[in-house]
């Protein structure tokens, strides 16, 4: 932000884990921040899973499922699916968005108390699980080694790692948006492109905010065998 930072401004310093210094957060905290950023054409918004004051404990921990090159959102749909299953066998409730462009992201909220390192910890564990059972999904990084599997990513999780926001515009075609979503509207039918810049604001005031039990209710984090 550096000069261009207004009286009014929520700034939160973040200490870094690599240095002894500490990085100035933007908090979007009020309209004219939004307004402020978007003037300045800053239109895609990352956040952290935690929030100050307690930034060492996350509100959430997240699955990134991120369709291969070529493939669209069908593959992150059916991968969707899967991990719903799975959750519900855990007993832990969850909150899907779209990315705004091919991938689902799948939220689960979390009781205060656990680190950066629970949350990622467990979070690889399930999809290293996930993805040595099912075919068409890996954990594998490398791009060159996905061989056309969808992406389970787990290493979203840590301390100072990001994903869009939920309402967040995507800076391409169209203006479409990361909306969270009701389990029931993950189907075959499921087109990222219609929750947009035009009728978010319709979909709002008939579903209201479909995020906030990522933020709410968080739960114990069961053991696993």
């Amino acid at each position: 932000i550096g000069r261009d930072a207004q009286p009014w401004m929520t700034i939160v310093d973040t200490p870094t884990r690599t240095t002894s210094k500490s990085v100035g957060h933007l908090v979007i905290d009020r309209k004219e921040t939004l307004r402020w950023l978007a003037q300045r054409s800053a239109l895609t918004m990352h956040m952290w899973s935690s929030h100050a004051p307690t930034l060492e404990s996350p509100d959430w921990f997240v699955f990134d499922l991120d369709p291969a090159k070529g493939k669209g959102i069908e593959q992150a749909i059916e991968a969707a699916l899967v991990m719903r299953r799975l959750l519900e066998q855990l007993e832990l409730p969850s909150v899907p968005k779209t990315s705004g462009k091919r991938g689902i992201h799948i939220l689960i909220p979390l009781r205060p108390g656990y680190s950066h390192e629970d949350a990622a910890e467990f979070a690889c564990r399930v999809s290293d699980s996930v993805a040595s059972k099912i075919d068409f999904m890996t954990t594998e990084r490398a791009l060159n080694q996905r061989r056309g599997r969808l992406y389970l990513d787990c290493l979203q999780n840590g301390y100072g790692k990001t994903i869009v926001a939920p309402y967040s515009l995507r800076a391409i075609d169209g203006a479409p948006v990361s909306a969270p979503l009701e389990w029931s509207e993950i189907t075959k039918k499921l087109d990222p492109a219609r929750f947009n810049l035009r009728t978010m604001p319709e979909r709002l005031a008939k579903k209201g905010d479909l995020f906030r039990p990522a933020l709410q209710g968080g739960v114990r984090l069961p053991k696993l065998k």
